[in-house]
């Protein structure tokens, strides 16, 4: 069973694409990866440093 926090921000993230007029799937996972990303960056960020491993790790990964 999906939580329902996820289920909202999938719900919010696809009607922002179709309102734009976008029908692409791969755009919207693409998106939802991307703002995983910066969520997960941010924690690590706080909890070990903007210069840890794992956050050059992540960042190398946005590029």
């Amino acid at each position: 069973m999906i939580p329902d926090e996820i289920s909202i921000a999938a719900w919010s993230l696809s009607a922002r694409h179709l309102v734009r007029g976008q029908r692409d799937p791969a755009l919207m996972v693409a998106e939802a990866i991307a703002m995983e990303r910066q969520r997960c960056l941010k924690i690590v960020t706080e909890c070990c440093g903007e210069n840890s491993d794992v956050a050059r790790k992540i960042r190398a990964g946005s590029k």
